[in-house]
């Protein structure tokens, strides 16, 4: 019964953007969940770029992590009051469903930016940050939620495949000659690292729109753009039909 309400939740949830002119949003929570007698409270991240207000509801869902598939619905919440810094929300009893830790996000439903048409758009919403094998900033998802232009996504793409290119180079240079041969997809019966080194921008898009298709598996995560990409080619690079849109 409680799996139900949880998948009902999350059918509500999304079928309301679609009919609307709004989008969802995802954000960090900053604090474990705090039983009282009358529910639970938590504070959550407050980002100055999204329209959140008191009274407004929404539902938390753990993420993709060590190796947890559950990405279910775990709670449905009502913002009381909002900081500079963060979200105060209560969850009433009967709408906390099963626990979640502070790796869990709150999603919202918030007006949608219509001049944003870029796949970064919704790497951004969902918290999906990318990073190189040295730890270095690629794309920061917070910072490019409002402020972004072709430039900039140009600036960020060439600094991903760059990485890719420079992390199999090193990975080469370690391996003593071992290393994996691909089993299926683009790049069936070849090394990896060998491969990685000379994939183009058209392997790299494909990736990022399987990302945008998938985001549950990313959402509020940062991550490093080579090895996210070399387990993708290792998995037979899946795709998406057609094309994205917002």
């Amino acid at each position: 019964m409680i799996r139900m309400l949880c998948v009902l939740c999350s059918i509500c949830f999304y079928g309301m953007a679609l009919s609307q002119e709004k989008t969802v949003v995802a954000l960090h929570l900053k604090t474990e969940p705090d039983k009282t007698e009358d529910g639970w409270y938590i504070a959550i991240e407050r980002i100055p770029d999204i329209n959140i207000t008191p009274g407004q509801t929404f539902i938390i869902k753990a993420i993709f992590e060590d190796g947890q598939k559950d990405t279910s619905t775990k709670a449905v919440g009502i913002v009381e009051s909002i900081t500079t810094q963060y979200i105060n929300a209560k969850i009433p009893a009967d709408k906390f469903y099963s626990t979640f830790s502070s790796t869990a996000m709150a999603y919202f439903l918030t007006p949608k930016n219509t001049l944003r048409k870029d796949i970064f758009y919704k790497f951004a919403r969902m918290q999906i940050g990318f990073k190189s094998v040295e730890d270095s900033v690629i794309f920061n998802p917070t910072a490019h939620l409002s402020i972004f232009t072709k430039e900039i996504e140009e600036n960020i793409l060439t600094a991903m495949l760059n990485d890719i290119h420079y992390t199999a180079s090193a990975m080469i240079d370690q391996s003593d000659g071992q290393q994996q041969t691909i089993n299926g997809g683009d790049f069936d019966g070849k090394p990896l690292f060998e491969t990685m080194q000379i994939v183009t921008s058209a392997d790299l898009k494909n990736f990022l729109n399987y990302v945008w298709a998938r985001p549950e598996i990313y959402t509020g995560q940062n991550w490093k753009i080579s090895e996210i990409f070399a387990t993708w080619m290792v998995n037979q690079t899946p795709k998406i039909l057609g094309e994205t849109a917002e």
